[in-house]
C-alpha cells in the first residue's frame, strides 16, 4: 500500500527512486554509482547464478531474445554460446515457475 497524505496516495516517480537509491547506496558505504538500472542487471546475473534459465530470466525481463539478456547478465562469450545454443535446441522449457522458486 503506497504512503497517503490527505487522503491521496503518493507515488515515486523515476526520478525519486533514483535519488533513493543513490541516498540508500551512500548510507551503505557503496561508493560505485548506483542506478536502478544496476539493481536490474544485478537481479538477472543473481537469478543465472543460482541456475534459473536463461529463457526464464529472459521472459521475467520481457527481452525479445535471449541474446540480450545473455548481454545483460555480463556472461562471457563462452557461456552465451552455450547457454544460447541449448535455448534454441530445447524451446520448450517455458519458463514457469523458475523465478518464483528461485526468490522465494
Amino acid at each position: 500500500m503506497p504512503h497517503v497524505r490527505d487522503g491521496k496516495p503518493m507515488v515515486m516517480d523515476k526520478d525519486g527512486v533514483q535519488k533513493t537509491i543513490k541516498i540508500v547506496a551512500k548510507q551503505c558505504g557503496i561508493s560505485k554509482n548506483v542506478h536502478v538500472h544496476t539493481l536490474r542487471h544485478s537481479f538477472a546475473t543473481h537469478l543465472l547464478q543460482r541456475g534459473v534459465s536463461l529463457r526464464a530470466i529472459q521472459t521475467h525481463l520481457g527481452h525479445a531474445s535471449p541474446i540480450t539478456t545473455a548481454r545483460y547478465t555480463r556472461m562471457t562469450e563462452e557461456v552465451t554460446h552455450k547457454m544460447v545454443w541449448n535455448y534454441f535446441e530445447h524451446p520448450q522449457d517455458g519458463p514457469e515457475g523458475e523465478i518464483h522458486e528461485c526468490i522465494s
